[in-house]
């Protein structure tokens, strides 16, 4: 079915007030995406429409019987084959509203265990923009959690900027892993020496693991 502004049924009915019965289909200036409350509306709307037409032809000496009879039939048949689409796109939005609460609930589970992880950890793009940082990125860069999203991380680089994000744009086009070291200045605090574990996923973003130089050398001594 095309999308239309209105259905037009019954043109040859008499009297005049029948000649043309509308049955809204879409929201004007809405590209035929109407929600399925709306939908359903109308398509309750146009069934009771169509049940009147045909009480009140019973009564009307105007009304050609066959015709209207044949007109009222493939409307009565499109209004089913709506109801049923309808039916079944609503069981489509049930299962993807469960899906999307599922999801969500994933999400949240996933990020209250990245957030509390006691080392540094970081999503970026490839480009170093920063995607999410957990509490101790955030303390290891003296910058809150909500504005360390969207910084890019080479601004904290000292040294070899352009290296550093050759080497990160590379893996997030050809995958992978790569072990980083790296001076990173935080916010108002000396400069650090990191060494940053970085794996590729396989959206091009970039996880990152940092560690400070001195406790990665105990933990290897231990």
């Amino acid at each position: 079915m095309g999308c239309r502004d209105e259905l037009q049924i019954l043109p040859d009915a008499r009297p005049a007030e029948w000649h043309i019965i509308t049955v809204p289909l879409r929201v004007p200036g809405s590209r035929c995406l109407v929600s399925s409350e709306v939908f359903s509306l109308q398509l309750v709307t146009a069934i009771r429409r169509a049940a009147t037409l045909r009480e009140r032809a019973n009564v009307d000496p105007h009304v050609k019987p066959q015709l209207f009879e044949r007109a009222l039939r493939d409307l009565e048949q499109s209004l089913d084959e709506l109801r049923l689409m309808q039916e079944q796109t609503q069981a489509q939005v049930d299962r993807m509203e469960a899906l999307r609460a599922e999801l969500m609930a994933e999400r949240d589970k996933y990020w209250r265990l990245f957030n509390v992880l006691p080392d540094p950890c970081l999503l970026t793009a490839g480009n170093s923009a920063i995607l999410e940082a957990n509490r101790a990125a955030s303390d290891l860069f003296n910058v809150s959690q909500r504005f360390l999203v969207g910084k890019v991380l080479s601004v904290f680089v000292c040294e070899e900027r352009n290296r550093f994000l050759r080497y990160i744009e590379s893996l997030a086009r050809d995958g992978g892993s790569l072990d980083l070291n790296l001076r990173l200045r935080p916010r108002e605090r000396a400069p650090l020496d990191i060494v940053a574990r970085i794996s590729a996923d396989s959206d091009s973003t970039l996880r990152w693991l940092l560690h400070p130089h001195e406790q990665r050398e105990v933990a290897a001594t231990n």
